[in-house]
């Protein structure tokens, strides 16, 4: 064999080489790839029949009844869509996996939904089916009594749970976990809700089938009525820095303003619109365009209710972005800080740039 001969196979065998690895390096929500379980998120993959998986589980979701299926809302959150179910007969089942949290081991869920009205109706269930059994228990994130309240629950024989406060008029990003000690928080946008010590440690079975729903309790019946965007499941607590990467890399997808005690970061915990300091002044209506770790985001603007900011770009380089938030002003007009003959809001914008993020158009 020649030199030539050898150097192209050799070529040959790399480029077979990357392309035989490439699927398993894969993009994970705001880079936090360690302990990932679950991946669902409507952008991809999301049909009412089916709901696959973006972790490297390849996991489905799915509904074979057509009248129980969720539909596909197109711009639902912030220009991405969601899957909305009815409160009446819609969800998804999901099987044939091994990988989820049992027993009192460690984990987190976290979710962005909408909730539309009162029915006790869980985003995630999963668990054995039989309260009865002493290892009966239900891990749930659930919309509770009234359409103020997330729940997080574990073990059914002693119903152990608490709730906090959530937003029925804008989506909610919500990260709930559990440690091995009985120690649990949730968290919305961001903000703590509360942190629970459970009295009976938490014993999960995933023996019976299905033993996991979206949208409906896998054993009292509740269904969901509204919007679900994504749903994400470690088998771990996630660090102060992985959440806040996940936090981030949900806020800016779904124009979701986190709480102001929160600076948005990268996937490299990098701040990229730092609330706590130069911009602390600009932390209302928050929203941005970029690209990195699971995130294409190239047009958003504000899910909040007096938003009226929406920027677009295109051709986003990976790692680079442009946020924005206000500081709260009225949407009157006001001569202050312009010429005599030209008005302005009197709300105030400021930009955070990371890299260029090109051409990009304003909107009002």
């Amino acid at each position: 064999m020649n030199y030539l001969t050898f150097k192209t196979k050799l070529r040959f065998i790399i480029a077979m080489l990357v392309m035989m690895l490439t699927p398993l390096v894969q993009a994970n929500p705001g880079g936090v790839s360690s302990n990932l379980q679950l991946w669902l998120k409507a952008d991809v993959d999301a049909t009412g029949g089916t709901w696959d998986d973006q972790s490297l589980n390849n996991l489905q979701a799915s509904q074979g009844t057509g009248a129980s299926q969720p539909s596909v809302v197109v711009d639902a959150m912030n220009f991405n869509p969601a899957l909305n179910f009815d409160g009446t007969d819609d969800f998804m089942n999901l099987n044939a996996f091994t990988n989820f949290p049992t027993g009192n081991n460690a984990r987190t869920v976290i979710t962005v939904a909408k909730p539309f009205a009162n029915n006790d109706g869980p985003i995630l269930s999963y668990g054995r089916s039989s309260p009865i059994l002493p290892s009966g228990e239900i891990c749930a994130l659930f919309d509770h009594d009234s359409t103020t309240s997330i729940s997080w629950s574990g073990y059914l024989n002693g119903y152990n749970e608490a709730a906090v406060v959530w937003s029925t008029v804008i989506p909610n990003i919500v990260i709930a976990n559990y440690d091995n000690t009985n120690i649990s928080q949730l968290y919305v946008n961001g903000q703590l809700g509360w942190t629970h010590t459970f009295v009976t440690p938490w014993n999960t079975d995933l023996s019976t089938s299905p033993a996991a729903m979206i949208g409906k309790h896998i054993f009292v019946g509740q269904v969901w009525k509204g919007h679900i965007a994504e749903i994400i499941l470690y088998d771990k607590v996630l660090n102060v820095a992985e959440t806040q990467q996940v936090n981030s890399y949900l806020a800016i997808k779904y124009g979701i303003t986190l709480d102001s005690t929160i600076n948005y970061v990268n996937s490299s915990g990098t701040a990229i619109y730092p609330s706590t300091g130069s911009h602390s002044g600009y932390i209302n209506d928050i929203a941005g365009i970029g690209t990195g770790s699971g995130l294409s985001q190239p047009k958003s603007r504000s899910v909040n209710t007096d938003s009226v900011v929406t920027i677009a770009g295109s051709g986003i380089a990976n790692g680079n972005f442009l946020i924005w938030g206000n500081d709260d002003g009225t949407l009157t007009f006001s001569s202050i800080e312009v010429p005599s003959n030209i008005r302005r809001f009197a709300r105030e914008w400021k930009v955070a740039e990371t890299g260029e993020t090109g051409t990009t158009t304003l909107m009002f």
